[in-house]
């Protein structure tokens, strides 16, 4: 699936609402270098892996999911306008 990057938060957010844990959500640049992982391991916890320019790793709820994926998202993919979204159902 290909997303706008300014409506990003809102797709992971529909996509964790839509899904049951365990989910794992990569969002990818369109030349796929960097990559930020969003991994629902129960219904409150979500580890959010940053890989790109950055490599750091958090552990948030889903209430500050979407600010967290937008500030990652900014600093990520700054000159990006569409993004890669794989969804992967363990």
């Amino acid at each position: 699936m290909i997303a706008p990057r300014n409506n990003i938060a809102r797709v992971v957010s529909g996509l964790i609402g839509k899904n049951k844990p365990p989910l794992e959500i990569k969002i990818l640049s369109f030349k796929k270098d960097r990559a930020v992982v969003v991994r629902l391991a129960s219904a409150e916890q979500v580890e959010v892996v940053e890989d790109g320019f950055d490599h750091r790793s958090f552990s948030c709820n889903e209430t500050d999911l979407p600010k967290l994926i937008r500030d990652i998202a900014d600093r990520e993919f700054p000159r990006s306008h569409q993004l890669k979204i794989s969804v992967k159902r363990n």
